[in-house]
């Protein structure tokens, strides 16, 4: 695969969304709904790149990749965890298109990152920070096989198989829908309630899945109470 890697101009904003909304779909598909089923829009992706940095991977002048490098810690993300550093940057949103994967585009697009974080504006980068789930779908393995070291693990044990969150950020919707996953349904929906979150949570009983809307969810959607 010929490819190469730069940093996201606004001309590119809607194959981003449709790259970061066909790999949610993708592992969805596959895995079933959980953290990673967050929907993504143009408006997030215009929001991320005013607090961020966009990278893309292009093959053949189609955009195959992307992930977002930022100094602004997601709301999911606990700095106490990690080693202290003077300017840590947070690597989020990293999707692949499906026809894509396993081709090398996630490896290209960290080395890419890497390399802007030394040479970051205002300082060079001292470490990247990300959270990953260790599941089906997570990309907890492949960050291991790059040499990304586990500095602090979670285990969720509250009955939710997902958390979709819509919101115009589509890095504070996957910050929200990591934080909510960790609450479970009536800590995070009373959570969701008190921000006005729009958030479907899914969880799975003996008749089948289940899903439960907060109040701007069951609006946006045009849901009745």
């Amino acid at each position: 695969m010929l490819l190469s890697v730069r940093e996201a101009f606004h001309v590119d904003v809607a194959e981003i969304a449709a790259v970061r909304i066909a790999a949610a779909d993708g592992l969805t598909a596959r895995f079933g709904p959980g953290p990673w089923s967050s929907n993504a829009t143009e408006i997030g992706v215009v929001l991320v790149m005013k607090r961020g940095r966009v990278i893309v991977a292009v093959c053949g002048g189609a955009i195959v990749g992307t992930l977002t490098l930022s100094t602004h810690r997601p709301r999911a993300i606990n700095a106490s965890y990690f080693t202290r550093v003077r300017t840590p940057i947070y690597l989020t949103s990293m999707a692949i298109a499906p026809n894509a994967q396993g081709q090398g585009v996630g490896r290209a697009m960290l080395a890419d990152g890497e390399a802007r974080a030394r040479t970051w504006p205002g300082g060079p980068g001292r470490a990247i920070r990300l959270n990953a789930f260790d599941a089906v779908a997570g990309a907890g393995g492949f960050y291991a096989k790059c040499g990304y070291q586990e500095r602090s693990r979670t285990v969720f044990r509250n009955g939710l198989s997902g958390v979709a969150v819509m919101h115009a950020s589509a890095m504070d919707a996957d910050g929200w829908a990591t934080a909510l996953f960790a609450l479970g349904v009536e800590e995070g929906m009373a959570m969701a309630e008190a921000q006005g979150l729009a958030v479907v949570f899914s969880t799975r009983t003996p008749d089948g899945a289940r899903s439960t809307f907060s109040a701007k969810a069951r609006e946006m959607l045009g849901l009745s109470a």
